[in-house]
Order: C-alpha cells, then sequence, then structure tokens
C-alpha cells in the first residue's frame, strides 16, 4: 500500500524542540512528522505529488493546542442554552432568559438552562432565587449555573420536580435556605446531583450529537487534543457517555484527540468500572481514558472553596469538601493500586493539603510514582508549593482565571493571601511541570485569549493596566510550552505530541501572526487560520 505523504511549505514552524528550530517546511507521512527543514531539499529528496503540496503562505505554526483540563460534553450543552456570561444584574438574567424562550421552542419537558452569571459583576452584590426565576417562568423547569458551575439556581417548578424540601440533606453540599428556613432556590456543590438526575436524560444520539458539534467547535480554536471531564455530567450513565465516544471515533465523526479525565462521587462505581476494564481503555492515538478526577472542593467566587481560614469577607465561611479524608484517601489509594494517576479539583489551601495528604499516603502504601495533578491550584501557599516539589506533583492551570478573579480575589482571600496565589510562573521557576486548560465552559476554549492572559496578567478589556501581580506574568514561550509539551506530558502522550520532532503526530495549528513577535496585548485578537490533525486540515477559516 502507498503511504500518504504531503509538504506543507513557506511557513514560519516553530518545531518547539530543545533548540527551538523554526523551518520554513514540513514533511508528513501517514499522518506522522518524518522530517522538516528546507522545502527544496526535502521536495527533491521525498518527490512528492504537486497537489500534495500545500503552501502555508508564510504563516506561523505551532504544535497543536492542547487543554489540560475542561469539559467537552458540557460545553456542547452551553452552546444551545442561554449565555449569561457578563450579565449585569438579576433583571438582566431574567430578560436574557425570555428572550430566549421568545426566540427558541423547547422540546416538551425539556429544562431551560444556562451558565455564566456571576454576581460579583452586579452593581447589587446579591445571588438570583427562585422568585427571581420564576418570573420568567412558573410552568418550564428552569436551571441557572454560575460562571463557576458550582452553584445552581432554579425556579419553583423545577424544585417541584426534584422533589426536595426543606428537609432534604445532602454530604458535600447545600441547599441554601434562608433565614426564615425557606428554599431560596440556590443549589451548592453536591446538591447539584438533584438538578442533574431530574432533568430529562439524553439518549445515546443526543450525547453523540453534543459531543459531535462541541469536538467540531473546538477545532476552530486550534485545539488538536483536550482532556475532558464528561462521564458524570447531567447525570449520565457513564457507560452511555463512552459508548458515545466509542461509536463517535468508530464512525470517524470526531477528530480531535481526547484524555478522558474519570470523575467518580461514589467509590463502589468507581470500582464497576476499574472491574469491567474501562480505566484501560484506548481507541488508537485517538482517546483513551486517563486519571480518576475527584471533585475536592468547590470555587472562590461562591465561597466554597476550601481555605484554612475564614472568607476575609464572609468570616463565618471556609468552604466546603465534597469529601471526607478517609474517602479521599480511599480513592487516591484505588486510583494508585491500578496504575491510575489522580486530578484533584482543589481550588482552597485547605482542600490542597487534604489532597496531598490521600497522595503522600498512596505512595507510600503502593511505591508507586504517577503523574499525578491538582486541578485548578488557585490559593496557594509557600508549604503547599514545597509539597508539590517534594511529590512530584504537577499542577492543571487555567491563566485566565486570574484574568477573571483579580478584582474578586483580594476581597474573598485578603491582599495577604492573594499575592501568593494565582502564581502561574511560580510553578516554572521551581520546575513544577504546569500544563495550560481553560476549565471550558467556564471559560472561553480560547487558547490565545489563555495565553494573552498568562502574558499580561490582564483581563479582556486590558485591565489592570500594568497587570495583577505583575511578576507573576509568563512569557510567551513558558506559555506556549505550558498548551502544548506540558499538557501532553500529562496525558502520558509527550513521546507521540507536544512538539513537532520527527515520529511525532503531525497536529498543528496555523496562525495568523507570530505570538512571538507581537505585542502581548494583541495575541488575544491573533486569528487561527487552520487546524490540522494527523496532517489533515480539519479546520480551515
Amino acid at each position: 500500500m502507498s503511504k500518504k505523504t504531503k509538504i506543507y511549505k513557506n511557513g514560519k514552524i516553530h518545531i518547539m524542540d530543545e533548540k527551538r528550530s523554526i523551518v520554513n517546511s514540513i514533511y508528513i507521512e501517514d499522518g506522522k512528522i518524518k522530517d522538516f527543514g528546507n522545502f527544496e531539499q526535502m521536495n527533491t529528496k521525498y518527490n512528492v505529488k504537486e497537489k500534495n503540496i500545500f503552501d502555508l503562505e508564510g504563516k506561523t505554526v505551532f504544535p497543536g493546542f492542547n487543554d489540560s483540563h475542561m469539559h467537552i460534553l458540557k460545553y456542547g450543552e452551553s452552546l444551545e442554552s442561554v449565555d449569561l456570561k457578563g450579565v449585569r444584574s438579576v433583571d438582566e438574567i431574567v430578560e436574557r432568559c425570555i428572550d430566549f424562550l421568545n426566540n427558541n421552542d423547547l422540546r416538551e419537558g425539556q429544562w431551560l438552562v444556562g451558565t455564566g452569571w456571576n454576581q460579583d459583576l452586579f452593581e447589587e452584590k446579591v445571588f438570583p432565587n427562585k422568585k427571581d426565576l420564576d418570573k420568567i417562568s412558573t410552568d418550564i423547569p428552569i436551571a441557572l449555573s454560575r460562571i463557576c458551575t458550582h452553584i445552581t439556581v432554579c425556579n419553583s417548578k423545577a424544585i417541584e420536580i426534584m422533589g426536595v424540601n426543606e428537609e432534604t440533606d445532602i454530604e458535600g453540599g447545600e441547599i441554601e435556605k434562608d433565614e426564615h428556613g425557606n428554599l431560596t432556590g440556590m443549589f451548592k456543590e453536591n446538591a447539584n446531583s438533584f438538578i442533574n438526575k431530574a432533568k430529562p436524560e439524553l439518549t445515546l444520539e443526543d450525547i453523540k450529537m453534543i459531543l459531535e458539534k462541541a469536538a467540531n467547535s473546538l477545532q476552530e480554536y486550534g485545539l488538536t487534543s483536550v482532556q475532558s471531564d464528561d462521564l458524570q455530567h447531567g447525570g449520565k450513565s457513564w457507560e452511555t457517555v463512552i459508548q458515545a465516544y466509542k461509536e463517535l471515533y468508530e464512525e470517524d465523526k470526531i477528530n480531535i484527540r481526547i484524555n478522558q479525565q474519570s470523575l467518580f462521587f461514589d467509590i463502589k462505581e468507581y470500582l464497576e468500572f476499574i472491574d469491567k476494564g474501562v480505566h484501560k481503555l484506548q481507541i488508537d492515538d485517538r482517546f483513551k481514558v486517563g486519571p480518576l478526577k475527584l471533585l475536592g472542593d468547590g470555587s472562590l467566587g461562591a465561597r466554597t472553596a476550601y481555605l484554612s481560614k475564614p472568607y476575609e469577607d464572609d468570616p463565618t465561611k471556609v468552604g466546603m469538601t465534597a469529601y471526607t479524608s478517609d474517602q479521599l484517601d480511599e480513592f487516591v489509594l484505588t486510583a494508585c493500586k491500578n496504575d491510575k494517576p489522580v486530578a484533584i479539583h482543589s481550588i482552597g489551601d485547605k482542600m490542597m493539603h487534604m489532597a496531598f495528604d490521600s497522595i503522600e499516603k498512596a505512595g507510600e502504601e503502593t511505591g508507586k510514582e504517577l503523574r499525578h495533578g491538582i486541578v485548578h491550584c488557585q490559593i496557594t501557599t509557600k508549604s503547599l508549593f514545597e509539597r508539590f516539589q517534594k511529590n512530584n506533583v504537577s499542577a492543571y492551570i487555567q491563566p485566565i482565571f486570574a484574568s477573571s478573579d483579580w478584582d474578586v480575589a483580594p476581597k474573598r482571600i485578603g491582599e495577604e493571601r492573594a499575592k501568593y496565589s494565582y502564581n502561574w510562573k511560580r510553578y516554572y521557576d521551581l520546575d513544577i511541570i504546569a500544563s495550560f486548560g481553560t476549565d471550558c465552559p467556564v471559560e472561553s476554549p480560547s487558547p490565545l485569549e489563555n495565553i494573552y492572559s498568562a502574558v499580561t496578567r490582564k483581563d479582556l478589556n486590558g485591565n489592570p493596566e500594568n497587570g495583577w501581580i505583575p511578576e507573576q506574568r509568563l512569557t510567551v514561550d513558558q506559555s506556549i510550552v505550558g498548551y502544548t509539551y506540558n499538557s501532553a506530558y500529562m496525558s502520558y502522550d509527550e513521546n507521540i505530541k507536544g512538539t513537532l520532532e520527527i515520529g511525532k503526530l503531525a497536529d498543528m495549528v496555523v496562525l495568523s501572526e507570530d505570538i512571538y513577535r507581537i505585542e502581548p496585548d494583541k495575541i488575544k485578537d491573533v486569528v487561527v487560520e487552520k487546524t490540522i490533525i494527523n496532517g489533515e486540515v480539519v479546520y480551515e477559516k
């Protein structure tokens, strides 16, 4: 069988090897990089047919971006729900939802869902409640998630369907009540499981359609790989989600490569997952089951991130954890015994210490060194960085969170704690592997906006003028490594992707400008011209 060959020429191709080689052409054979360098020499050497030679027209090429933590299934659903990002009041939430209903037909029994509201942007910084949502409709169940997705507010109809009341309780979460003991409609952390279970079950075909739409959308951002937490989304059976992925890849309907971060809340369910051998599932080089994901605490904006000391702006709160120490120990040990690293969602410093305690105990008992990671790791301290180093644990960071939280974080935790938090550069200074992600759909999946945030420490409006904690700015080179090699490392894939070295997968992104050479403030505006997977163009502007 003849080999499938092609050359991309006349580009500024960053190989991202240790030498930081830059070449003008790259030769691809059967989806892998076989050579790079000068076009004339390669064309003479390989004699590629003219129809398989593609002109990059001087554009800049990097290894394909790899988002190390996001939620594809949730992102797909967000593409068909009410976008509440940027709303400035509870009244505007109500207006957007009514407008959505006036312009969209919901199926019978379908819930109105939305995400992205943030009370910290409101002039009157109050949370919406069920009475507010009842103004939208008392016949349609409504569930609107805060931007962090750790808090959801529901209307009376949704609460009725869920069957919860003032006596309902849940470990690791809260069904909020007002001072009179009445439900406010607010569901926090694990209490969101009531909502997920009450929503109509998505069929296998529904999930496939949502995943396919999301994957195609992500390619427009230059993403060629993502590491996604999907198995528990919306209360769907993890078996259904896995089956959807299997069928999509078998039908060649998804190009993007996925490493599944497998979230579980029930140890019995995780043991069943292992007993069925799903933790070892791999579909060639396109899909595999990665680490055990554990949702340790909440979010800073919602004051549910688990802190060692009380919140500065509410001394009655320290946040919450979804697990007891014993539960966390059991999960981490079980994963390690089955050669699976853990990726533990930990925003607060207290939660990170709990995570390290469990990782250290499992390491001592099993003697195994796995690529464990802390997801988000925002509220850090000197002692925590020492534990990252001691245990060789990596960080799944979202640099754009500093851009989103620069105004609220000092209010939540005080100026002194904030100085040591969101310290992305410190990971690099201490040789701690830090991979880049967006937590999409919490944030946009755009790698260029994320890199802009890492390099400038500003929000997308250019604030604050000199950047928040500017000494923690990363370089463009550090940011690209975070989005390519470091992300590949976290999924044990650094030998097949993360750079454009010979023998690796031909996954590339073509940009309109060289982000090494432009003003940092302009990085967010750079255009993705092409996304290439296995040497094939899967997106073109």
